[in-house]
C-alpha cells in the first residue's frame, strides 16, 4: 500500500478553501498579537512588571509571562477584559468598512 499523505498534504494545502482559511487564521493571529503588543506596551509605559500585571488582573504569573512571550499567541476575551481593567484601557471595536450599519 503506497503512502499518500504527501499527496494528500499537496492537495489540502492547494485547495482554495484551505488556502482561505490559513490566511483567516494569519489574519486572527495578527490581530492577537496587536493587542497583546498594546498590552505589553501599556505595562511597560506604567513601569509594571509582569508579576505586577499578573497580580492586578488576577492571572498567574506564568500565564502573564506565557502570554507576553509565547507564539502564537493565544488570548481569550475573559483574559482580554482583565488586563485591560487592570491597565485601565478601554477596549473598544470599530467597523473595518463603511458599509457596517450600527
Amino acid at each position: 500500500m503506497a503512502n499518500n499523505y504527501p499527496k494528500l498534504k499537496n492537495e489540502l494545502l492547494n485547495s482554495p478553501n484551505s488556502r482561505s482559511k490559513q490566511l483567516e487564521l494569519r489574519d486572527e493571529l495578527i490581530e492577537v498579537s496587536k493587542l497583546i503588543r498594546v498590552i505589553d506596551q501599556a505595562r511597560e509605559q506604567r513601569g509594571l512588571t509582569k508579576k505586577q500585571l499578573a497580580e492586578l488582573s488576577g492571572i498567574e504569573p506564568a500565564n502573564i509571562r506565557r502570554l507576553l512571550t509565547a507564539k502564537p499567541k493565544n488570548l481569550s476575551l475573559a483574559t482580554l477584559v482583565r488586563l485591560s481593567k487592570a491597565l485601565e484601557l478601554q477596549i473598544k471595536l470599530q467597523p473595518t468598512n463603511k458599509n457596517f450599519e450600527r
